[in-house]
């Protein structure tokens, strides 16, 4: 019964994010654009940090960020996918899809860097449950509850961050920091 429940919880955890990756990378975006397809890696942190646009950092970090919770919720909910192969191929997966979906329909830059940092997102996912596994490895009951507890609520405070990520921006996204810089010391 408690697998069933954990499967359960998993499942749903499951579907919830994948709500949120659809929303935030295909749904919610304008389709029919011109297809792009970046297929030089790194240009994104290259472009970041040559020309110090907020924006590009807030794509790269968000990238990383949006896998994170499916880096953890495979291994917790899942044992048969507590091996980190099968995590990163998992992710590696999701992210090929989402960046395939993108370009056909139109409504997002493909890119390298995007697989690389989602699948990087889920590595450190993965890691994050690997910390709190250690960490709570001395009593197996004890360690699996705490572990599935401390996650859920990390997986749910992600969530939380990112629905309000989700919101319009505000424009600075889009300032250099040196325009951010003089802002801050006008105000």
């Amino acid at each position: 019964m408690k697998s069933i429940i954990k499967i359960f919880c998993g499942v749903t955890l499951i579907i919830y994010w994948s709500y949120l990756l659809l929303s935030i990378t295909l749904i919610n975006r304008p389709h029919g654009l011109e297809s792009r397809l970046e297929l030089n890696l790194f240009w994104c942190v290259k472009e970041a940090w040559n020309f110090r646009v907020v924006s590009d950092w807030y794509f790269i970090i968000g990238n990383i960020l949006l896998f994170i919770p499916l880096g953890l919720i495979l291994p917790i909910f899942f044992d048969k996918l507590r091996v980190l192969w099968k995590v990163l191929l998992i992710g590696f997966v999701v992210s090929f899809t989402v960046e395939v979906a993108q370009l056909i329909l139109g409504c997002g830059l493909s890119e390298l860097d995007d697989l690389f940092n989602n699948t990087l997102g889920c590595f450190l996912g993965y890691c994050i449950f690997m910390v709190i596994r250690y960490v709570f490895s001395e009593k197996k009951k004890k360690r699996d509850l705490c572990v599935a507890v401390i996650s859920w609520l990390f997986v749910v405070g992600f969530f939380v961050v990112a629905f309000y990520m989700e919101q319009p921006i505000v424009e600075a996204v889009n300032l250099t920091v040196d325009e951010i810089k003089n802002i801050a010391l006008v105000g």
